[in-house]
């Protein structure tokens, strides 16, 4: 009786040792976290993801959940397990992000088990990186300029040569047009992700990663790539070549990145368009020539807006995609021209086309001047463009860069040498710094120049002679 007695306590113990066991191996963990603990040099758009070995209750998780610094953003969940954060804006570049949860976190089903340990982890977030295009005298390629050394490096390595390119929003892909043998031009995606982990000087001199063709356009011309804000689709002009060479209308076509799909065409079949671009909500703009106006279509083909424009000249979205800006032509009256001592009857105004309709709004309201090229910073307070008085007693060969406070509706000039056009205004993420190119009206055989402005300090950087397309990767 007593040999029994001692063998039910052993398997009772056994038992209770494996519950245990059994328990402790259900408790809910923390199974990897994503950028992983220490990472460096992340994309400053990166999403934060959390996964569980088990389904949590999400109030549970998200009550526990810091964020240092804070950042609004989405919250999604797959299958219960991996916890989703999409910041709605980039990351504060260089910054280091704290992220911690801490215990008691539930997991869902009986027993209601908790998350016994915190956890935390950290990464820091890149500096931005300027892209550009080089050299401007022979067959161009795509350099970036490094934050921490300075150094100009390249990331493609075209013989032929880079006609334009586009960085998609999360700062992970680049999109290029590149001339064929036929003489035409193809497009090519450049997956950059892993570019700018390390800046040890090996790793900065080795060979740049290989682009892929996405569309192969023989025999026609295809450049202006433009990829959505979700990265779903590329659009871009494609222009028929004849057999001697010879450019036919060009006209915009939209490839499905995200599935499988063919490119098609989009617009009237018969009418010219260019400069493709997207709003802020992945709608499609483009220039319609024949119709003189701006098309905006959803990726389906349905019109959303249409702004006449008889200039054609590229706008810029506001970065809440509520407006639309473009230059436009005001044909001024005889006597005006002649009172102002202009020789021209004709002015460039910045108009404001606002969403869903009505009349445009004149932000330049004032006779005598060429206003282009603008640029939204990103958080749509501010306006950079172009400007170039037309008057005898304040004309000059280049055009200046200007900065208009959009709420005030108050324009100072940020650059002051008549001789230089100033042009390709690129706001850097953060929007402390503007990027441009400039070039001499009065000597054309010189080559153009970047330059970086740093809007609190006002200092001027120049960062390349022989560059120009300046675009940021965030």
């Amino acid at each position: 009786m007593r040999r029994y007695f001692g063998l039910a306590g052993a398997t009772l113990i056994l038992l209770l040792i494996a519950g245990g066991v059994i328990l402790w191996l259900s408790l809910p963990r923390v199974v990897s976290v994503s950028p992983a603990d220490g990472a460096v040099d992340e994309p400053a758009g990166v999403e934060l993801r959390l996964r569980f070995s088990r389904p949590m209750q999400p109030q549970s998780v998200l009550e526990r959940l810091t964020i240092q610094p804070p950042m609004p953003g989405k919250f999604t969940w797959e299958s219960g397990q991996l916890l989703i954060f999409a910041p709605e804006q980039p990351w504060p570049s260089g910054a280091t992000i704290q992220v911690e949860l801490g215990p008691g976190a539930i997991a869902e089903g009986f027993p209601a088990l908790r998350l016994n340990e915190p956890h935390s982890w950290s990464f820091a977030v890149r500096q931005p990186r300027l892209a550009f295009l080089y050299p401007s005298d022979g067959a161009a390629n795509i350099y970036v300029r490094e934050p921490s050394s300075g150094e100009n490096r390249y990331l493609t390595n075209m013989i032929a040569g880079v006609l334009d390119f586009t960085v998609d929003s999360s700062g992970e892909s680049i999109y290029f047009s590149a001339r064929n043998p036929q003489g035409g031009s193809d497009l090519y995606q450049l997956n950059i992700s892993g570019q700018f982990r390390s800046s040890t000087e090996a790793e900065t001199a080795s060979a740049p990663p290989q682009p892929k063709v996405i569309v192969a356009c023989s025999p026609a011309q295809c450049r202006s790539p433009a990829v959505s804000p979700g990265g779903d689709y590329l659009a871009y002009e494609r222009t028929l070549l004849t057999a001697q060479g010879e450019a036919i209308k060009p006209q915009v076509w939209l490839l499905p990145l995200s599935q499988p799909g063919e490119a098609m065409q989009v617009g009237d079949a018969e009418h010219a368009a260019l400069q493709p671009s997207w709003s802020p909500q992945g709608w499609l703009t483009f220039y319609d020539s024949d119709a003189a106006a701006f098309m905006v279509l959803d990726t389906q083909g349905n019109q959303q807006a249409r702004f006449v424009n008889q200039t054609g000249q590229p706008g810029d979205w506001q970065p809440e995609g509520q407006a639309f800006i473009a230059p436009e032509i005001f044909f001024l009256d005889a006597n005006v021209s002649s009172s102002l001592g202009l020789e021209r009857l004709a002015d460039s105004h910045l108009l404001m086309y606002s969403l869903p309709g009505g009349e445009p709004r004149d932000l330049t309201r004032e006779e005598g001047i060429e206003d282009i090229a603008p640029a939204f910073s990103p958080d749509g307070t501010r306006l950079a463009f172009a400007r170039k008085f037309l008057d005898a007693r304040r004309w000059t060969p280049g055009r200046q860069l200007w900065l208009m406070d959009l709420e005030q509706q108050q324009a100072h000039p940020l650059t002051d040498d008549g001789i230089y056009n100033h042009f390709d205004f690129a706001w850097s993420p953060a929007g402390d710094r503007l990027a441009f190119v400039r070039f001499n009206q009065s000597s054309l055989t010189e080559p153009p120049e970047i330059w970086v402005l740093d809007l609190a300090s006002g200092e001027q950087a120049q960062i390349i002679v022989g560059g120009y397309a300046p675009q940021w990767i965030p």
